[in-house]
């Protein structure tokens, strides 16, 4: 279980939402949607984890 509460998550997904607002270069989007990803594996880790093992 992680140690982000689901209110960290929202933070974190809301500050990265405006990141890629104001991202300028397609570069910076690339970037702010990695970390969304990897925002989005580290929230549902035990999901993901499941996947892999099937």
């Amino acid at each position: 279980m992680s140690s982000y509460s689901t209110t960290d998550f929202e933070a974190e997904r809301a500050s990265l939402r405006k990141q890629l607002q104001a991202a300028e270069t397609a570069a910076e989007r690339r970037e702010v949607m990695r970390a969304m990803a990897a925002l989005e594996r580290k929230e549902h880790a035990e999901t993901y984890e499941k996947l892999a093992n099937e």
